[in-house]
Order: C-alpha cells, then sequence, then structure tokens
C-alpha cells in the first residue's frame, strides 16, 4: 500500500504540475522516488523473514512442514518478493487510476488475488513432482521434510484411491469388495489388511506423490522471481504512463 500514494497522490494534489516542469525529468524523478521506495521495502521484508525463521526454527524442526502454508511465506527469501511486488503494484494503480484510495484498495485486492493463485495452483507445478511406489497399505515416508501432495493406492487402469479410503468400495473388483469389513448381507467382511492383498494380486500399487524437501531453496527462489518478475512488468507499465502523460 506504501506505493499507492506516489503518484496518486501527487496528481491529486496537482504538485505534478510544478515536479514535472522542472530541471529533473519525470523519468528521472520517478525513478528516484520509486527506487527507494522498493529499497524500503525490499529490506522491510527481508529483516522479517530474517526474524520470522529464526523464531520459527524450533516449529520447523518438529512440524516438518516446511513447505506448509505460513511457514512457506513467511520464511526464506520469499517476503522480499511479496514486498516489492505490493509496493510495485501500488505505485502502478496508483499511476493508472490517479486516486489514492481506489489505488490502495486495488493494492490489497490484487496482492491477496495474486498471493491465493500462486500458493494454491502454481507453486507445487514450480518442478515436476516425484511419484515413488509400494505395497498397497504400506506407509511409506519419502526422506527429509517433503511436500506431499497425494498417496493412496492407483489400479492398473489408473484409477485412483486417496488415503482415507472413502471412495475404496465403487472402485474395487467384486472380489476384493467382499472382504471389506461388513460387506455382504450379513457378512462380517475381512479385515483391512486382506483387501489391500487382495488388490496387490490385481495390480494395485500404493503411491506418494511429493516434492522433495531439497527443492525448498529451489522453490523458494522461483517464488520470489515471479514476484520480482511481476514487479518489474507493473514499474515498466508506470513508467511508460507517466511518460506518455502531459506534465
Amino acid at each position: 500500500m506504501g506505493g499507492a500514494p506516489l503518484v496518486a497522490h501527487e496528481m491529486e494534489s496537482r504538485s505534478t504540475d510544478f515536479a514535472w516542469t522542472q530541471s529533473v525529468t519525470r523519468m528521472r524523478w520517478l525513478a528516484v522516488k520509486a527506487g527507494w521506495l522498493l529499497l524500503a521495502a525490499a529490506a522491510c521484508g527481508g529483516a522479517i523473514a530474517a526474524l520470522t525463521t529464526w523464531w520459527s526454527g524450533p516449529t520447523n524442526a518438529m512440524t516438518a512442514g516446511a513447505f506448509a502454508p505460513g511457514q512457506f511465506d513467511t520464511q526464506g527469501i520469499v517476503p522480499i518478493g511479496y514486498a516489492v511486488f505490493a509496493m510495485a503494484l501500488g505505485i502502478a494503480a496508483g499511476t493508472v487510476g490517479r486516486r489514492t484510495l481506489p489505488a490502495i484498495a486495488v493494492v490489497l485486492g490484487g496482492f491477496i488475488g495474486v498471493r491465493i493463485v500462486i500458493s494454491n495452483f502454481l507453486r507445487q507445478h514450480y518442478l515436476t513432482a516425484v511419484t515413488t511406489y509400494s505395497t498397497v497399505g504400506t506407509a511409506t515416508a519419502p526422506p527429509g521434510q517433503p511436500w506431499i501432495l497425494a498417496q493412496g493406492a492407483v489400479s492398473p487402469t489408473g484409477v485412483v484411491v486417496a488415503t482415507g479410503w472413502g471412495d475404496l468400495y465403487p472402485a474395487l473388483p467384486a472380489s476384493c469388495r467382499a472382504l471389506l469389513p461388513g460387506a455382504g448381507a450379513g457378512k462380517s467382511g475381512g479385515s483391512l489388511s486382506a483387501v489391500f492383498s487382495c488388490m496387490q494380486a490385481h495390480g494395485w500399487r500404493g503411491f506418494v506423490t511429493y516434492q522433495p524437501s531439497g527443492r525448498y531453496w529451489p522453490f523458494q527462489g522461483i517464488e520470489t522471481g515471479i514476484y520480482v518478475l511481476l514487479a518489474a512488468a507493473l514499474l515498466a507499465l508506470t513508467f511508460a504512463l507517466v511518460r506518455r502523460r502531459d506534465a
């Protein structure tokens, strides 16, 4: 939000009529103003990230959730990218709208929207996930602190049943259904281990799809780079608008 008033307030107060007619060109004026704000945003984001990373050290060790929302997003270097992007978004929104309060609203909505899209839909695809297979029902824990994307069982034809087995019954062959606890009229069925053995005999395999723990810093770098590139695009738009706008 800090960048929203940079150009918008100047235009609202008509101070650009004076500032942009002096010996300092509007491009240089904007570059200096925006540069200092972006530097301050990066420094603030870095300081907060460093403090949060240090403070969360014991929690990270206990929960093994380095990729978890609220941990990945507040530690490492990505908060620097968030801060730079938010500042650039405010500067661009203020330049386009020429009004401070609407620009602040755009920053809030735009920042939250971009964060949701990237964290919920794009982040897991930064690098191709790893999938390992095992015997059905056997717990396979990837090493380190991985980001588990999916796990369960898969049939030879590609039918997937997630761990929890809530959708297991309709996916099973008839011979395996009969072994489910409580299956059949008046029958008690068998044990879940018997069901897993039957699934194994029919070609089912257990699987786990995950992002390895060793990709934590590459993911941090990729996401930071995305936000920095978005910030650069917004600043390019800002400079283009200011260059074309009459003083």
